[in-house]
Formats: C-alpha cells, sequence, structure tokens
C-alpha cells in the first residue's frame, strides 16, 4: 500500500531529478547557486529580441565557429577534442556540432536565463580561463550574433532552418599583374529558404603558398611573390578553390615557342601564364641520359651515348624512346613501381614463406601483364575482380596486403582512382568534396570480399559475400550504422 509519507518523498525525489537535469546546468557555468523562482521560468521560455532576426545555428553560429578558428585541429576540431569538447574539424559537418555545443557535458556550456554568462561565451572572450585564449569580444557582431541565439532558445530544425544548398566563389580564376597586387574574393550562398546572401565576410581563407600569395579575413588576396597558388574557401562544410597566377617580372618580349607534342602545348601555355621562358633544348648526351634514367632505371653506356651522338637521324630521339620502352629493363622498372604503388611486399603478405611467395606470384603477374603491353585498365579491373585460391589466381594476393575493408577502399582509390580518401574517414575532407558517408559507403563494396581457408598452408581463397556488411566507424555523420555500397559521386547505393 502506498503511504502518503512515501508519496512525498518520491516527489521530493522527482524534484530534486527535474532540477538536476532542466535547471542546475544552466547556473553552473556561472557559477551561480540561485534557486530558480517562477519569473526565472517566464524568462527562460520566452525570450526574445525585438527588431531583429532569429540567428540559426547552421546558417549564423556555426560560420563563427570556424572562422574564429575554434574547430581547428589544434583546437576543438582535433580528434577527440581538446578540454571535454568535441567539434567537426574545421566545422566541416556544422550539423553535428550542436549537441556538443548545447547538450554535452549536461548543457553547462549554454545559459538560457542569462546567455551573457553561458560558458562558450565566457571562454571565447576570455572571461573565463581560456587556453585559446581571447576568441572575440563582447562588443563584436559575433559575440551579439551567439547571444541573441541563446537568448532565442538555442533554435536549431533541420527541418525549417535555412540550410546552404549552393556556394558561389567568385572569380574561380585570377591574374595578379604584380607583386603586391591583389584582389577580393566574393562568397555567395543560397539557401533552402530560396535566399541568397553574401558571405564573404562570414566565409574562410587559407593560402595554399603563403611565399607567394596570402589572404585575410574577408577575402582580400595580396600577391607576394611569382607563382601560382590557390585559395581555400570554406563555408558551412564547403570547400572551393580560387586559383592564381602571379607572372614572373621581365622587361623583355616573350619569345615565340615549337610544340613537339601535346603536353608541351600544356606546359608552355602555363609557362607563358607565369612568363616564364622554358629551358634550352637539352643535348643529346642529357636527352640520353633523362630517357635512360625514367624508362630503364640505370645510366646508359659510354656507347650507346657515342653512337646517339653521332648518329644523324632527325627520329633519332623518338626512335630512342621506342627502343627503350621495348627493352626487358623497362619491362622491370614499370612492373617494381606498380609492385611499388600496390605495396607488394612479404611482411605485408604473411612474412616468411608464405609472404615471399605471395609476394612473388603477384609481382610476376604484374610483370607478363607489362610485357603484354596489357591496357591499364584491364590489369585494374583483373585485380579488383580477382576471386579463388592465392595460389592458383595470382592477382587474387592484392587481398592478402590490407585486411580492412577501409584499408583496401583506400588502396584502390589512390592507387586507381588518385583520391586520398584517408581524412574522410573520420570527418569530412577538408580539401575534397569527400565527407564520411562517401568514404564508409564506397568501402562497403570491399566489405563483401570475403576469406575462405585452402587446403595447404598459407594458401587463401577470396571469394564474392554478398551478406558481407561494413559498419560507419566516423567520428561524424552516420556512425554506426551499415554502410551501403555506394560508388564515390553518387548518392544511391548499388
Amino acid at each position: 500500500m502506498i503511504t502518503e509519507a512515501f508519496r512525498a518523498r518520491a516527489r521530493w525525489c522527482f524534484g530534486l531529478v527535474f532540477f538536476t537535469i532542466a535547471v542546475f546546468p544552466q547556473f553552473e557555468a556561472s557559477g551561480r547557486d540561485t534557486t530558480p523562482t517562477q519569473s526565472t521560468f517566464n524568462k527562460r521560455v520566452t525570450p526574445t529580441v525585438s527588431g531583429l532576426s532569429q540567428p540559426q545555428f547552421i546558417r549564423d553560429i556555426a560560420p563563427i565557429l570556424d572562422r574564429k578558428g575554434c574547430s581547428t585541429a589544434g583546437c576543438h576540431g582535433k580528434f577527440g577534442g581538446r578540454g571535454g569538447f568535441q567539434l567537426s574539424l574545421l566545422t566541416l559537418s556544422p550539423q553535428d556540432d550542436f549537441d556538443p555545443i548545447v547538450r554535452a557535458a549536461r548543457g553547462r556550456r549554454i545559459n538560457r536565463v542569462e546567455p551573457e554568462k553561458s560558458l562558450l561565451l565566457l571562454k571565447a572572450t576570455g572571461a573565463t580561463k581560456h587556453a585559446g585564449g581571447q576568441r572575440f569580444t563582447p562588443e563584436s557582431a559575433e559575440y551579439q550574433t551567439i547571444r541573441r541565439w541563446i537568448a532565442n532558445g538555442t533554435p536549431y530544425n533541420l527541418t525549417t532552418d535555412a540550410l546552404l544548398t549552393k556556394l558561389t566563389v567568385t572569380p574561380t580564376h585570377f591574374m595578379i599583374p604584380k607583386v603586391g597586387g591583389g584582389f577580393p574574393i566574393k562568397v555567395k550562398a543560397a539557401f533552402s529558404d530560396g535566399t541568397v546572401a553574401d558571405v564573404t565576410a562570414d566565409a574562410s581563407y587559407d593560402s595554399s603558398d603563403t611565399a607567394i600569395a596570402t589572404v585575410i579575413p574577408g577575402g582580400k588576396v595580396t600577391g607576394q611573390r611569382w607563382g601560382g597558388t590557390g585559395i581555400i574557401v570554406r563555408y558551412l562544410g564547403e570547400v572551393r578553390p580560387v586559383f592564381i597566377t602571379l607572372p614572373r617580372a621581365s622587361a623583355g618580349q616573350y619569345p615565340p615557342q615549337i610544340s613537339n607534342n601535346t603536353i608541351d602545348t600544356f606546359v608552355q601555355a602555363n609557362l607563358r601564364k607565369l612568363n616564364v621562358v622554358p629551358s634550352r633544348l637539352t643535348t643529346d648526351s642529357e636527352f640520353l641520359r633523362r630517357l635512360s634514367l625514367d624508362t630503364r632505371g640505370k645510366l646508359p653506356t659510354d656507347d650507346e651515348v657515342r653512337l646517339f651522338s653521332n648518329d644523324k637521324d632527325a627520329q633519332k630521339r623518338a626512335k630512342a624512346v621506342d627502343r627503350f620502352l621495348d627493352s626487358e629493363d623497362y619491362i622491370d622498372l614499370r612492373t617494381l613501381r606498380i609492385s611499388d604503388l600496390l605495396r607488394i611486399h612479404p611482411d605485408r603478405m604473411g612474412g616468411n614463406f608464405t609472404g615471399l611467395r605471395s609476394a612473388a606470384m603477384f609481382s610476376e603477374w604484374i610483370r607478363d601483364a607489362v610485357a603484354e603491353n596489357r591496357p591499364y585498365n584491364t590489369l585494374v579491373q583483373q585485380i579488383i575482380v580477382a576471386r579463388g585460391s592465392t595460389l592458383q589466381v595470382a592477382q587474387a594476393n592484392f587481398y592478402k596486403i590490407d585486411r580492412a575493408p577501409e584499408d583496401r577502399m583506400e588502396t584502390i582509390s589512390q592507387a586507381f582512382l588518385g583520391q586520398r580518401m584517408a581524412c574522410a574517414r573520420c570527418h569530412k575532407h577538408p580539401f575534397d568534396k569527400w565527407n564520411t558517408d562517401d568514404y564508409w559507403n564506397f568501402a562497403a563494396f570491399l566489405g563483401r570480399v570475403g576469406t575462405r581457408g585452402g587446403l595447404i598452408e598459407g594458401d587463401e581463397s577470396f571469394v564474392n559475400e554478398p551478406g558481407g556488411r561494413v559498419i560507419n566507424q566516423s567520428v561524424t555523420g552516420k556512425r554506426g550504422r551499415e554502410a551501403l555500397p555506394t560508388l564515390l559521386g553518387d548518392k544511391v547505393p548499388l
């Protein structure tokens, strides 16, 4: 039977839990020991700022975190965060930053009752000890925007808030005429509510080579010396490049150039933009030395140099290229380079006799492919779809180099597609378009490569395993969910 004393104790416990969860975090940051009154709750649930639009988290708050350096790898953007507070690296996943700010640590970083006492603002302004120092002042626009957002109840709704749909950066290419010159970058953002805003002041900028060009907040670029570089523009997880050329100063007339092939055309066009005159034509001995090192991996003999220099044939250089490409030395060197690219090594393939056998079989298979001039796309396809015993299907030994689906995917992406995906394993790639979902969904293809033991020691058979699953293990994004096999650049799984 429930007694009145039991009911009274239950009401007391419920009140204590309610105070701990809903009220206490609001006062912890300010250090106040205050009992909430009815007027306090009224003040909390009806915060409005007259005459000002309500700030939104993604559109208005997230860019401040990036622009003020809060989410860099040296601060709260590093893996594991800093001081118990973690943000997405460079605010590349702003939708993942709301919970750490508002809800994590029992909500101690936000004080909706007295927004100016929020730990988020106290730390950023230096009013409370902060290892990162002061990021802005109480008089700044950043402070006022965050304060208004907190006073409005920290609103956040992915279905109704304005989300970025398109980011336009102008210009995409620019030539600075001389050292000391410059130009402004303009950034416009289109949002899901139909609005288009100039976000030049809200975007973040980085120069790939500050010795050639520098950029300051607000997008003003200044040339420092001749050369070519790029400016990386970031806003709400989107990254755009601006390519810059600063020509070399020269008083003379640029001399006409003769192109011997298609590659020369592109090289000379770029040199012309930089106002750099190509080097003189190589001598016969210089040409043969470079050609031999590139195609055979060794210096030419004295007799080869002498015969080549004395040859009067106008096509002798083209013929020398063909002759070296048909040599056994070229086949050996090309085999070595592909083997290095795929990291074929006994220690990575089982070690001891097993690793030696696997490495030898795979290398010999690659040498045969190079010797018969097998098309590169065919070679890649035969490696990726290889199935069967590693003693019978030599290229199946590729799957012994890496064991985890994500490691195999990184090798395939970098070796065969020229894409470095490693950054996107944990967070959105800071200098490319790939995010964690792209990474793990592409790795899901390799999750369907199954392994079976062979009849002989060290033998393995790789088979298609349709039920193989890969779980998204990123720091942000769809962590913990099953990744669905999706080609890079696509959004719909196969």
